[in-house]
């Protein structure tokens, strides 16, 4: 009776570190997700509204430009200003 990979507990191992891996990048995306759509509805409610291009643009922005954006979005007095992040 030989080991298979089925029953090897080194393929346990690594199916454990690949399910761990997997919920760990879940909840990074999750995350992310949760930073635009506040970043969405801040700028909703200071500007009344916002136009299909710019909830485009800030969903496609990695976390660094959402983090400045969220770090400075009460100095942000014109729509116009988000150009500088979203580019």
């Amino acid at each position: 009776m030989g080991l298979t990979w089925d029953n090897s507990n080194l393929a346990k191992i690594y199916k454990e570190i690949g399910r761990e891996e997997g919920i760990a990048e879940s909840i990074e995306k999750g995350i992310a997700k949760g930073k635009e759509e506040m970043i969405i509805r801040f700028l909703r409610k200071k500007f009344g509204t916002l136009s299909g291009d710019y909830v485009e643009k800030i969903r496609k922005q990695n976390d660094a430009v959402l983090e400045a954006i969220a770090d400075t979005i009460f100095g942000i007095n014109d729509i116009e200003q988000l150009n500088d992040y979203l580019k």
